[in-house]
Order: structure tokens, then C-alpha cells, then sequence
């Protein structure tokens, strides 16, 4: 799929940031990545477009995460750091990035590279929305642990009336400390999940998660949380 622009200042400015980002890359190679991801064959052939009377191309949370998957492919950079350049640029469709689509991005690109990468969990971190207590992460692993048990639970649309002891329940599933922001932050990833720690528009007959969810998070069982694990507080279990 080839995407469409209206402005090259906005590609030119885009291949600056990821040049800063990565000093290994040069100025021509990040153009060049740029136009391939875009669709193009090189960055003759994309500079060589009319932008003059072009309509920028209609985005969607697809589109935007198929974009930064092969443009972080690649210059061989973390998708999150790619993610936020194209969204400071406004590079797709000169639009500002809401943290809707922020999360709606996130959520494909999840799907794209198999799980949440060190550059959106540290951006992410800086964004959230917390409790009231003061942040506290442990490693980046407890937020990827926490997604993959929200992920898992049926979400409705308001919040939950009584809520559980939501980072004690995670721990006892995946074996490791986890802490009440590392669920704030994971919440505020999910494009599902609404609310603050512990009020969430999840369904209160909890969903057990399976534990393939946790095969390739490194810190799941590596504390003795799981010996405390309780299924009869879920009222179903995931396939």
C-alpha cells in the first residue's frame, strides 16, 4: 500500500528525528527507509511526486501501525521510538496524535511485533494517568505481565461497582511482584481499558488468563507469588 502526502517538509523533518534518534543512521538512509515504508520504490521516486494538489492519506490505527512495523523494520529502531516521531511530525496526515490513536496504534503494533517494546513501556510511563500513590516499576516486565491479564477480561462500559485487589490477583497469575502503577500504565496502553487503578470497565466475573500469555515475559515466575494462586476467583477461564 502506497500512503499519499501532502507536504514533504513533513518527511524531510521526520528523517532528521530519526537520524538524531539513531546516530548510526545517515540522513539518505533514513529518506531512503522512509520511501519504502511509504510504498515507494526510493526517495527519488517519492520526492518526485506532486505534493501540490494532494489530499493527504486517510490514516487509520492499521495503516499507522503497518507504516512504523516497516519503517522501524527497516532502520533497525524500536517501533516505540518510531511510533513517537511519526507522531510528532504529524507525518501521516498532518493530524495530532490523541491518545486514542496512540492506543489504537499500539494495539496493532502489539499484534504486528508480538508484544509491547522498551520504548513504548517507558513513554507510556511518562503519559499515564496513575492512583494515587507515587510511581513505582519495578521492571518493565510487571506492566507486560498486567496487559496480558487485562487483555484476557471482558470489558464493559462502565466501571467496576467493587473493585478487586486487581495487582495482588495479576502477581498471583504470573508469579512476580507487581505494583498498582505497573496496572496504570498497562491500562492506559489497552485501547479497551478505561478508568484509574483499581476502577476499570472490566467485568467483574473475572476471566483467568492463559498462561501462554506469559511464555516469552521473562519475569513471569521468578518470585513465589504463584504458590498463593487462586482459580475459583475466576468465573471463566480463557481458551
Amino acid at each position: 500500500m502506497r500512503i499519499i502526502y501532502s507536504d514533504i517538509q513533513r518527511l524531510k523533518s521526520a528523517a532528521k528525528h530519526l537520524v538524531v534518534c539513531s546516530q548510526d543512521i545517515k540522513l539518505s538512509a533514513a529518506q531512503e527507509a522512509l520511501a519504502r515504508a511509504s510504498g515507494y520504490r526510493d526517495w527519488h521516486e517519492l520526492s518526485a511526486s506532486s505534493f501540490r494538489y494532494t489530499k493527504d492519506h486517510a490514516s487509520s490505527a492499521e495503516i499507522d501501525a503497518n507504516f512504523i512495523a516497516r519503517l522501524a523494520g527497516e532502520l533497525s529502531i524500536d517501533v516505540g521510538d518510531v511510533q513517537l516521531i511519526v507522531a510528532r511530525t504529524k507525518l501521516i496526515d498532518n493530524q495530532a496524535w490523541t491518545d486514542a490513536r496512540h492506543q489504537a496504534c499500539q494495539r496493532q503494533l502489539y499484534q504486528l511485533v508480538g508484544g509491547l517494546t522498551d520504548a513504548q513501556i517507558d513513554q507510556a510511563k511518562t503519559t499515564a494517568i496513575r492512583s494515587g500513590e507515587t510511581p513505582h516499576h519495578e521492571h518493565r516486565d510487571c506492566i507486560r505481565i498486567a496487559y496480558e491479564w487485562l487483555d484476557a477480561q471482558v470489558k464493559i462500559k462502565s466501571m467496576i461497582r467493587k473493585p478487586f485487589a486487581i495487582k495482588h490477583i495479576i502477581e498471583k497469575w504470573a508469579g512476580r511482584y507487581v505494583s498498582a502503577s505497573d496496572v496504570d500504565v498497562a491500562a492506559f496502553m489497552h485501547p479497551d481499558i478505561r478508568g484509574i487503578y483499581p476502577y476499570f470497565n472490566i467485568s467483574s466475573r473475572l476471566t483467568e488468563p492463559s498462561r501462554r500469555r506469559l511464555d516469552n515475559i521473562e519475569e513471569a515466575f521468578t518470585q513465589r507469588y504463584a504458590r498463593n494462586y487462586n482459580p475459583k476467583i475466576y468465573s471463566r477461564k480463557e481458551e
